[in-house]
């Protein structure tokens, strides 16, 4: 977990990997976490990277590049690497037993997500996004990644119902990763602001299309709302050819 009250903070997180002998391992040796920490946050904010090990993987060390802070310190702790198995994607934010997130999705501010069982676009929930902060954007990142074919164009997004959002976005990130988990390629999403006044507005489409690069085996997704004040369903993730 990662805490920050410096503005000029930047940190990147990357996994090594390492065989027995203590040399990098053949492949992906150096997995960087796909985003840049910069900035405040609003007390501690979950920070999570997921990869696959390596056929001649014997131990992993987490790594932390940090920039110069500046007078305002930023602080780490509760670090852990834990074996997730496998989770199949979680694309309409449904709830499983008693669980106060969805399954397969991490989210960076716990505090500022709820369950809707009134607003939903499919299946039988939505994630309600409710906060008001001006130093740190709300991410969702999907645990499960999502099979694709190298050199075919998809369709990737999400749904986006909104009010008294004022000047806020929402984007959606892909990563195109190969089998391992290695990042090939990352896009960013043109951006769509939310509705500003009051009264709920329609459920809109927040997506990019693109050709995964060669290589591609699968991509990951993560949702973007920038800072601000927020009143929004997120719901009906998808990944189509």
């Amino acid at each position: 977990r990662y805490n920050s009250t410096s503005a000029s903070a930047k940190t990147a997180i990357c996994m090594r990997q390492f065989k027995s002998s203590g040399s990098d391992t053949n492949q992906n040796s150096w997995l960087w976490l796909d985003q840049i920490i910069s900035g405040t946050t609003d007390g501690w904010r979950l920070v999570t990277m997921i990869f696959t090990t390596e056929s001649d993987t014997a131990y992993s060390v987490l790594r932390a590049d940090i920039a110069v802070t500046g007078e305002d310190p930023v602080y780490f702790d509760d670090f852990a690497v834990s074996e997730i198995g496998e989770i199949q994607f979680n694309g309409g934010m449904e709830q499983y037993e008693d669980m106060e997130t969805p399954l397969g999705w991490v989210i960076s501010n716990e505090n500022d997500f709820s369950f809707s069982n009134d607003v939903y676009y499919d299946g039988k929930t939505s994630a309600h996004i409710v906060r008001d902060s001006l130093t740190s954007d709300f991410i969702m990142t999907s645990y499960a990644k999502v099979p694709v074919r190298a050199s075919a164009y998809y369709d990737i997004g999400y749904r986006v119902k909104s009010q008294n959002s004022d000047g806020v976005k929402a984007t959606v990130t892909v990563n195109y990763c190969d089998a391992s988990g290695g990042t090939i390629r990352s896009l960013v999403s043109p951006y769509f602001y939310l509705k500003s006044d009051d009264g709920l507005s329609d459920w809109t489409n927040v997506w990019l299309r693109y050709i995964a690069p060669s290589g591609t085996t699968q991509v990951g997704i993560s949702l973007t709302i920038s800072k601000g004040v927020v009143d929004c369903y997120i719901d009906g993730v998808y990944c189509r050819e």
